[in-house]
């Protein structure tokens, strides 16, 4: 292996022009060494490597910044490739709809005077389609959730930092997973696989016994591409589904009955709804630290070996 490169030889090794290279280093995406009597750059095959790795990324169309954080180890490459796929199949979506207006643009007779440009906008809108702008949301508020936070259930009590400790590798062994204890208390940080962690002891009742329950979550958290308020909505949805079309099946049922109830007891009514909905929201608040994910896509290693 030769010790290292000029720029004009790491251009030829990695397909990447000078100027780019160049680029790439105010980027702090790379940062080769120099001569001490020239001050030439000086190219190692570490520093190849790295080129080689922004070029393929590049090609996925890959933002600079979420290159540095997959240089930088802070995000895994397969958690930055899913983040850019979401992308992608966004502006797939958003190019498929660009040609279906440049079609009935093309079919158009009327001069630009006469235009109709609201029709055409709202023509627009609707093969934007507002469903799947939702479920492609709704998507990618599920994965961030699930790669943000999960819980699992420890064989002891999980009493004191020891114990908590020991459950944190007992899990990590069984997962198959790297486990680095950065801080032991009963509010660890922790890694896993590279993955900053924080984690809790909660308690739940299962055939009224109290279990600990562990729930993780991530220190830098995945924030999926998706507006703040819609991103609430999902996310609330994502973890009360089950009781919310319980409560809609009730709803279907009584429909029937709901005028003359309402007509007999508007108060008694609105305060059944009330309890219902608070009682939803009680459920999404404790599926969120004790059964939702629960070991995550953590075994997804596990079950990868055995095939």
């Amino acid at each position: 292996m030769k010790e290292s490169y000029s720029i004009k030889q790491a251009e030829q090794l990695t397909g990447i022009s000078s100027e780019n290279i160049r680029f790439y280093e105010k980027q702090k995406l790379i940062q080769p060494a120099r001569s001490w009597n020239n001050r030439y750059r000086q190219y190692t095959d570490a520093d190849i490597h790295t080129l080689k790795v922004i070029r393929l990324l590049r090609m996925l169309d890959m933002p600079l910044e979420e290159i540095r954080t997959v240089l930088s180890g802070e995000v895994s490459l397969a958690q930055a490739v899913s983040r850019q796929q979401e992308r992608l199949e966004q502006q797939t979506k958003q190019i498929g709809v660009a040609i279906q207006m440049c079609i009935q643009l093309e079919a158009e007779t009327s001069p630009l005077d006469q235009l109709d440009v609201d029709a055409h906008l709202s023509r627009a809108n609707q093969m934007g389609g507002f469903s799947a702008r939702w479920l492609s949301d709704w998507k990618a508020v599920y994965n961030a959730a699930h790669e943000n936070s999960f819980v699992f259930y420890p064989d002891d009590a999980v009493t004191n930092p020891a114990e908590f400790s020991a459950a944190l590798r007992a899990y990590a062994k069984a997962e198959h997973l790297e486990l680095v204890i950065t801080k032991e208390s009963m509010y660890p940080h922790f890694t896993l696989d590279g993955v900053r962690y924080t984690a809790q002891r909660n308690y739940s009742s299962i055939s009224r016994v109290p279990t600990a329950c562990i729930y993780c979550e991530r220190v830098d958290p995945i924030v999926p591409n998706v507006p703040t308020g819609r991103r609430r909505v999902l996310d609330f949805l994502n973890r009360s589904w089950p009781q919310l079309l319980l409560f809609l099946l009730i709803l279907i049922i009584l429909a029937p009955q709901l005028p003359g109830i309402w007509a007999e007891s508007p108060l008694g009514t609105l305060l059944i709804f009330f309890t219902v909905l608070c009682r939803i929201g009680v459920s999404a608040f404790r599926n969120r630290f004790f059964t939702y994910n629960e070991n995550g896509k953590r075994g997804s290693k596990k079950d990868d070996s055995e095939h």
